[in-house]
């Protein structure tokens, strides 16, 4: 049994590279949509979200008949406005 040729050996390492950069992508897709939670206390500095859960907003929603991207706000009719819109709370119409 003799030694395996240049080609081969080349070969596995290829290979071994690819499946460790398979294992990288992997695992950063998995923490990309399992992120860690932020704790302040360990030192970190947390991005908080801007809306509070308690929050309230004015919801105005608009249509308009001009099928172009260049519409004007002259163009707009307002379809529907909600005072103080939960974003927790559902949409009624």
């Amino acid at each position: 049994m003799g030694l395996p040729s240049i080609g081969t050996i080349i070969n596995y390492i290829v290979i071994g590279l690819f499946v460790l950069y398979m294992g990288q992508v992997t695992l950063t897709m998995y923490e990309l949509f399992n992120p860690e939670p932020c704790v302040p206390s360990k030192g970190m500095r947390c991005i908080l979200p801007y809306q509070k859960a308690e929050s309230k907003f004015d919801l105005s929603v608009y249509t308009s008949t001009v099928a172009s991207k260049n519409v004007r706000e002259t163009d707009l009719m307002l379809a529907h406005r909600q005072k103080e819109f939960d974003l927790a709370d559902e949409l009624e119409m």
